[in-house]
């Protein structure tokens, strides 16, 4: 009797598609805090002091997705792109390691978030009541590029922190750095990122695989990047039938394999 190929391009396409859906099943479990903010955002602000106490509400939000964010990114490269490892234990790996640190730029962002949201509505009522021109036009232009750079940042701290070992503030320099320097490829995963969450808030199932798969393209362009900053360490030597590389401290540096 024959024995069932499980190596077959059908069987590992549907394994692939099913560790995209455990990956996102597993980052919208961190991140429905994230998706509850906007319940906050649907409000009206009705002072300032309204304004910073949802931003601190939204800041404590935020604080699981960035590490959710990191581990997404780095399971999505290691156990989806690379074959290595099971997706559950990667990403809980990658989430206790980085927690701190992705929850702490986290935090700030979703604190961000919120100032830019109250700019963006204070602009729409200025503009409705017609008081304001100049306010409308100084106030867009500079929340607008606020946001942009924002983005820009964001979308690459998160990958950095998944693949680099510094303290919060070296690794936001880093990540602020490469975003300028490669401000093309940064755009290009600024937009995988909007359209993908455009995409969930129009078709609310997606999000059972869309971060993912977004995930999955998106590290095309962030791999292009990241690479140029990482050194090839010296093989050492590995027991006998262990595939990977390792450096001389017999770390498992398992993103430079081919």
């Amino acid at each position: 009797m024959a024995s069932f190929n499980y190596d077959n391009r059908a069987f590992r396409g549907l394994s692939k598609l099913w560790d995209l859906i455990v990956v996102s099943l597993l980052f919208d479990l961190f991140a429905w805090p994230a998706y509850f903010m906007f319940q906050v955002f649907a409000g009206s602000f009705t002072s300032y002091e309204d304004l910073m106490i949802k931003a601190l509400f939204v800041g404590v939000c935020m604080v699981p997705i960035g590490p959710a964010l990191t581990a997404m990114y780095y399971t999505t490269m290691k156990s989806i792109r690379k074959d290595r490892g099971y997706v559950v234990k990667s990403f809980f790996h990658a989430l206790k390691l980085n927690f701190v640190q992705g929850a702490i730029v986290g935090a700030i962002l979703g604190v961000c978030m919120t100032i830019i949201v109250f700019n963006f509505r204070l602009v729409w009522n200025d503009r409705a009541a017609d008081n304001s021109v100049n306010l409308f036009n100084i106030t867009f232009i500079v929340t607008a590029a606020v946001t942009i750079l924002l983005g820009l940042f964001a979308v690459m701290y998160f990958p950095v922190l998944s693949r680099f070992s510094n303290t919060t503030a070296n690794l936001a320099k880093s990540s602020i750095f490469m975003a300028g320097r490669h401000i093309g490829w940064s755009f290009v995963m600024l937009l995988i990122v909007v359209v993908s969450i455009f995409a969930i808030f129009i078709i609310l199932p997606l999000m059972f695989v869309l971060p993912a798969v977004a995930t999955l393209i998106y590290s095309f362009p962030c791999e292009k990047v990241l690479g140029r900053y990482v050194t090839k360490p010296a093989p050492a030597k590995k027991p006998e039938g262990e595939e990977g590389v390792s450096d001389d401290n017999g770390v498992d540096t398992w993103y430079i394999d081919d």
